[in-house]
């Protein structure tokens, strides 16, 4: 296997993980608050946008699912901008 290979790899695994641990409960708790928001009616959608969105910054990302304290935050954040929008 190549390096470049394997650095895809490790880089789509992230990807993946932080998904599942930051999006997926961001988005049960958006269906919670707001089931008219456009984010709950169209999972798929909202699926496909925020995952090309933690590709392009996943190095950023990856502080927010070590330290529970910032993934909190960030999921408080992600939800309320989720939220507000109209």
């Amino acid at each position: 296997m190549e390096l470049w290979q394997i650095i895809a790899a490790v880089y789509l695994a992230g990807v993946i993980t932080s998904m599942y641990s930051i999006w997926l409960p961001s988005n049960k708790l958006i269906k919670v608050l707001g089931p008219t928001n456009i984010v709950a009616q169209k999972p798929l959608t909202s699926f496909i946008i925020v995952f090309f969105i933690f590709c392009l910054f996943f190095p950023l990302l990856i502080i927010t699912f070590i330290i529970p304290s910032r993934l909190d935050g960030f999921i408080r954040g992600f939800v309320n901008g989720v939220i507000d929008i109209k």
